[in-house]
């Protein structure tokens, strides 16, 4: 008997410090990472994961059962659950907004601000509740094992609680709502600036996004129910497996993430390559059919014309990762102007309008040299990735 309640006090030890050791991981490897080479969006990244381990050492307390420090763990947890989700949010900011860091260095402090107010407000009452009142106060509302009524300082602690429980209510969905937003509108801006802008887009954004919905309706969820729900049940095992693969899924995708709006901003500032100094592969001799959605129209204006006569005529849509701002020096004109002109008359973004010129080619390629390898066709009408080339084809070959 006593090897059966030691095993079962060791697998609810497990239970409960998975998200933990998740978490200190992931700490950990953001930090080699960083000591390789900083990256700014990675550091705000290792915040919001410093802060993720400090939640759920605190979750480890209470689930532990450790009375005598819950005092103090439930003022920390106060402050560190309502900053966790915002600090993803700036994380996400970092990556995709232009602004200045200023900009961010007050959504920080601002956020911070409301975290350790509230950290100070929980432990203040704590402070001020006789022993009597805190030990009311953990039984009745975060153990639910008492039906009294909270009196005193402990009914006002509640309240506390009940409120913080709300905010964070608040910044789950606004993190959710603003954070896809921010993503779908960086990504349809790299679209716009770069043909290959599958790489500069936020690595594996479909997944970043339904992980982010996942773990917010889960936290949602479990925010209702409140932590006593699941203090001695053995559901708990759901929500601590959940969020650990999760939050270890979330992380690894920042770790891996390679390209931000700073990037742009530093080819913006150090200019890009002329056309003509970088290796072309000469087109074939075949003739590179126009797609019915490019058809040329009397509307278009005599810009998108040149770009047209430049791209199609001249085959740059093979040049390898490709620029707006390339063709924009070619045609002598600046970025704006050429944007406004592709989005007025080709109606698609400048990623998009490359890609249905490469693929377009490449069936040609295809139907005319069946001998061909895809690796090479894909190589020859601009693709350095394999799986960018078929990726495409699926999505604009006919």
């Amino acid at each position: 008997m006593h090897i059966i309640s030691y095993l079962c006090t060791m697998i609810h030890a497990l239970i409960i410090s998975f998200p933990l050791f998740v978490c200190t991981i992931l700490s950990a490897e953001l930090v080699v990472s960083l000591w390789r080479r900083y990256d700014r969006a990675r550091a705000y990244l290792l915040l919001w994961s410093l802060t993720a381990t400090v939640l759920y050492a605190m979750h480890f307390v209470f689930f532990s059962h450790a009375v005598a420090w819950l005092p103090l763990a439930d003022s920390i947890y106060a402050a560190c659950n309502l900053a966790v989700y915002p600090l993803y949010l700036i994380y996400i900011y970092e990556l995709t907004d232009e602004r200045p860091l200023r900009h961010r260095l007050m959504w920080t402090s601002g956020l911070m601000t409301v975290a350790i107010l509230a950290a100070v407000v929980v432990g203040s009452l704590y402070q001020q509740m006789s022993p009597a009142e805190t030990t009311d106060f953990i039984n009745v509302y975060l153990y639910r094992t008492s039906h009294k009524t909270l009196l005193g300082l402990a009914a006002v602690q509640s309240v506390v609680h009940n409120a913080c429980r709300v905010l964070f209510a608040v910044s789950v969905l606004g993190t959710v709502i603003i954070g896809v937003l921010r993503i779908r509108r960086y990504n349809h801006f790299i679209a716009t600036l770069y043909a290959d802008a599958e790489r500069r887009q936020l690595n594996g954004v479909g997944v970043i996004l339904k992980l982010l919905l996942v773990i917010s309706l889960l936290s949602m969820v479990v925010n209702i129910l409140g932590r006593s729900y699941f203090a001695d049940s053995e559901w708990l095992m759901l929500p601590s497996v959940a969020f650990s693969c999760l939050l270890f899924a979330i992380g690894q995708a920042g770790l891996h993430q390679r390209y931000s709006i700073r990037d742009v901003e530093r080819d913006e500032a150090g200019g890009s390559y002329e056309l003509a100094a970088s290796p072309m592969i000469l087109p074939v001799d075949v003739p590179s059919p126009q797609p019915q959605l490019l058809d040329s129209s009397n509307g278009e204006c005599a810009l998108t014309l040149k770009l047209r006569a430049l791209v199609e005529g001249d085959h740059r849509f093979m040049q390898p990762d490709l620029k707006l701002d390339d063709l924009a020096r070619q045609l002598g004109t600046n970025r704006t102007y050429l944007l406004r002109a592709i989005k007025q008359d080709l109606k698609m973004t400048f990623s998009e309008y490359i890609n249905r010129q490469r693929i377009s080619y490449a069936t040609t390629l295809m139907a005319q040299h069946p001998d061909w390898s895809k690796a090479e066709i894909a190589n020859r009408v601009g693709y350095s990735s394999l799986s960018t080339f078929y990726r495409n084809l699926s999505e604009f070959g006919s």
